[in-house]
Parts: structure tokens; C-alpha cells; sequence
């Protein structure tokens, strides 16, 4: 299913069109879409059997999610290989952290995308519990991963475009539009950070009661399972620094899903293939070739790997300047996998003051990444770690085990926003400690076709 493209001219008046009719132009008046998605006499869209509405939420599960890898841009673990000035072009906005500037050939993050998502989940979840053709456990575990993909999706959005989940200011601070319903009269306008994260976790407890499916086989490991809606409420109570409520739900994936990759065995896959035993969900391939031509890794991500580190030689080809070599390959799929689990386990209980548990998480995932003589060093130095230099190594730990999987640049937004200096075309670029470019810009294209989005 493509969406065809709606011209500017056509939509002149578009600031005055709710966000869900644009939404539903574009679904209408896409053809291979109407195989499924067929406009009954009220004007609404109506799939009919079960499998109809699988294939209405396969296709929001197809939908191109490449705005972490964008945001990644933005962070401190890569830096640009400069010989192809066509590609540093392609990534320049978001590597100066200018989204809107002046180099139109930039790529953008996928606005209209991510809500294109939220409306076909919404179409499920409208009447898929009507759904013909198909058993009530079926039918559950379908409507239950639309609620876990819905909330995924607004997760992302509001961490692209809300500030930084903070107790204090989360009821003003404004986020995105949140759209829950097939409303073509609802107005796009924003809601606050406080409102997409209380959504979030009610779309997460529905989805809950309702999948009944712990694991699928392979080629459907990227669709949401009840493990997988542990692992994402695990990671949105981290964000949110309920560190209890992370902890609890970090628990509940690792009792049924606790194998590492270890590196150190002959042939051990890269843990973020879709088929190694650390998957849990496999929905977005990050980095794809358009976006890796140029990523090499920093100067900075670099020294943080020790010679006893295997994950030197099995994520990076350690050729001057490095490459990644767990990118850019339909292979290696990822959006939560067993290791993130650990070190968010290890976070949790580092901030509930809970140092032998935190020490114990990290050393289990350090166990599985270093060769024999380095983890006993490795374990010997965490034993020793002060509070608050465990937190500060529990947070290495994650920016060399999930480098370029697309958390970074969320780590730093949600912790300590240091200070980020990139250097492109011969000029160095530099993004303060505490920015406000730490929250991305809405793109210019949706503010020109809907202005309440400035307010």
C-alpha cells in the first residue's frame, strides 16, 4: 500500500482540514489500499473480517519507521564520512540540529508517517472486535497489538517533538496531537507531554489484557507480543524516571526472556539480528542505506570500548574511521531486544538505591560481551563503584551495548543534555548543555498545512 502524493496547490485551505481527513484522502485514494480499506455509503472506512483488519494493521506495521535513526544524528556517537557531499547533504539538518533549515534535500523525520500508523490502528481498534471470520483469541491478540502499537507510536512522537518527560512541567509542556479515534472533525492540535505519556500507558494496560501471544516464529517477530508490551512499559516508566514501575516490568520480561548472545562463542550472531535469542521485537531495521552511507563512529563512542570488549570487533569494522557493521542490513531489526532490558533493570535499581542488584544486571550483560580475563577485570571494577559512578557507568554501558539501535540520543535528552560539538564540511557545530534544540522542531510541512500546530 503507497500513498500518493497530495499536491500543495490542492490543499491550499489544508490548515484548515483536520489531520485524520488528510489522513484518510490519503488511504482512500490509494489504490492498493482499497482491497481492504472500501468506503461504505456514511463515509467511513470498514475492513470486515478478521483478516481484513490484519491487513490493515500489517500495513501500519510497514510503515517506514526511520526517526530514531535520524535522531541518532543528533547525538554523540557518530560522526560523518565527508566523501560523498551528496550524502553529508542528505543527513546535514538533523547533524547540526536544524531539522527546518535551509538544506531542502535533508532528510526529515516522518511526520506524516507516524500518524498514518496511528490511523490505521485506530481503524482496528474502532471495530476489529467485530470482526468476522475469525476466533475471539485471534481477534483479541489483534486488537491487542494495535493498542501496544499505538502506544509505541506516540511514545516515539512524544520524545521527538514533546521536551523531556519532568514531573513538574509534563501537564503544560506541549507534545504532539493525540489522536485516538476515526474522527474526521477532530481538530489537530497539540496536547501536553503529560497527556500522550497518561495515553501511552492506558493504550499499554489495554493492549495487556488482550494479547495472548508470548512470542511469534520469526518473519512475524515484528509484531507486538505480551512480552514485548512488558519490554515497551519497562522503557516508558524509565523515561518517565518511575523507576519502581520499570524495575517491576524489566523483572517481568527477564523471567521469561533472559538468554544473552555470548560473543565469546564461535559464530555468535550480532545481538540486534531479528533471529538472535535476545529478540523480543523486531519492527524497525534502523539505519537503511540511505542513512548509513555517511555514519562512522565517533571519536567519542570509540574510547569508551576497551581491548577486552568483543562488541570492538563484532558491532564495528575497526578500519580508520570505524563502521558499523549491525546497520543497514534487513537482518539486523530491532526495537526492544533481552540486553536493553538489563541495563534498564540495572538503571532502575541504581536510582532506587539498590546497588547489588544494579551491579548484578550489569555484570550478567558484561559477562556476555567481554572475553574471560576482561570481565574479571570488568566485574572487579563495577564491585568497587561508588553510586554514583555506577550510574554514570550503567549509562556507558548502554551507549556501547545499544550504539546505534537508535537510543542515544534519547539517553542524553532524558538524562543529562550535555554539551554535543559536530563537525561537518570544515565548521564545527555546537549544541549547548540543556538546549533547546533537544527538542526537535515540528516539521515546516505540517505547521504550513495546519497552523494550530504552532500553538
Amino acid at each position: 500500500m503507497r500513498a500518493i502524493s497530495i499536491n500543495r496547490k490542492q490543499v491550499s485551505k489544508a490548515s484548515r482540514i483536520p489531520l485524520l481527513a488528510l489522513l484518510l484522502i490519503t488511504v482512500i485514494l490509494s489504490p492498493s489500499c482499497k482491497k481492504y480499506l472500501d468506503i461504505t455509503p456514511t463515509g467511513m472506512v470498514m475492513p470486515q473480517t478478521l483478516k481484513d483488519y490484519r491487513a490493515v494493521l500489517t500495513e501500519a506495521y510497514n510503515t517506514e519507521m526511520n526517526d530514531r535513526s535520524i535522531a541518532s544524528f543528533r547525538s554523540d556517537e557518530l560522526q560523518l564520512d565527508e566523501s560523498d557531499p551528496e550524502n553529508v547533504e542528505f543527513v546535514a539538518n538533523p547533524f547540526i540540529w536544524n531539522e527546518n533549515g535551509t538544506e531542502f534535500r535533508s532528510v526529515i523525520h516522518n511526520w506524516r508517517g507516524q500518524y498514518k500508523i496511528i490511523f490505521y490502528t485506530n481503524v482496528v481498534l474502532k471495530d476489529g472486535a467485530n470482526a468476522t471470520e475469525g476466533s475471539k483469541t485471534e481477534i483479541d491478540q489483534l486488537l491487542g497489538e494495535a493498542y501496544l502499537l499505538r502506544a509505541y507510536t506516540n511514545f516515539n512522537l512524544v520524545n521527538i517533538y514533546g521536551p523531556a518527560y519532568n514531573a513538574a512541567t509534563a501537564a503544560t509542556d506541549k507534545a504532539v496531537p493525540l489522536v485516538t479515534a476515526v474522527d474526521l472533525e477532530q481538530v489537530a492540535q497539540r496536547n501536553t507531554v503529560q497527556e500522550i505519556y497518561t495515553q501511552v500507558l492506558s493504550d499499554i494496560a489495554a493492549g495487556k489484557k488482550l494479547l495472548n501471544k508470548e512470542s511469534y516464529e520469526s518473519k512475524y517477530s515484528y509484531r507486538f507480543t505480551s512480552v514485548a508490551a512488558d519490554a515497551l512499559e519497562a522503557r516508558v516508566y524509565l523515561y518517565m524516571k518511575n523507576y519502581q514501575a520499570s524495575l517491576d516490568a524489566a523483572k517481568r520480561v527477564l523471567a521469561k526472556r533472559s538468554a544473552l548472545v555470548d560473543l565469546n562463542q564461535a559464530g555468535a550472531l550480532i545481538p540486534n539480528d531479528y533471529t538472535s535469542v535476545e529478540n523480543i521485537l523486531a519492527l524497525e531495521k534502523l539505519f537503511p542505506g540511505s542513512l548509513s552511507n555517511t555514519t562512522r563512529v565517533s571519536e567519542t563512542l570509540k574510547a569508551l570500548y576497551g581491548i577486552t570488549d568483543l562488541r570492538l570487533t563484532a558491532y564495528y569494522n575497526t578500519a580508520t574511521p570505524m563502521s558499523v557493521k549491525k546497520i543497514s542490513n534487513d537482518k539486523y531489526r530491532t526495537s526492544f531486544r533481552t540486553s536493553e532490558l538489563y541495563l534498564i533493570a540495572a538503571e532502575a535499581s541504581a536510582a532506587l538505591k539498590n546497588p547489588a542488584d544494579a551491579k548484578n544486571y550489569l555484570n550478567t550483560l558484561k559477562k556476555a560481551r567481554f572475553t574471560p580475563a576482561g570481565y574479571a577485570t570488568e566485574e572487579s571494577k563495577v564491585n568497587q563503584l561508588s553510586d554514583q559512578g555506577l550510574v554514570t557507568e550503567i549509562a556507558d554501558e548502554r551507549a556501547r551495548e545499544l550504539a546505534f539501535e537508535g537510543h542515544r540520543w534519547f539517553d542524553l535528552r532524558r538524562t543529562t543534555q550535555p554539551r554535543i560539538a559536530h563537525q561537518m564540511k570544515g565548521k564545527e557545530y555546537v549544541l549547548n548543555a540543556g538546549d533547546a534544540r533537544y527538542t526537535i522542531s515540528i516539521p515546516r510541512d505540517a505547521i504550513l498545512n495546519n497552523g494550530l500546530l504552532l500553538k
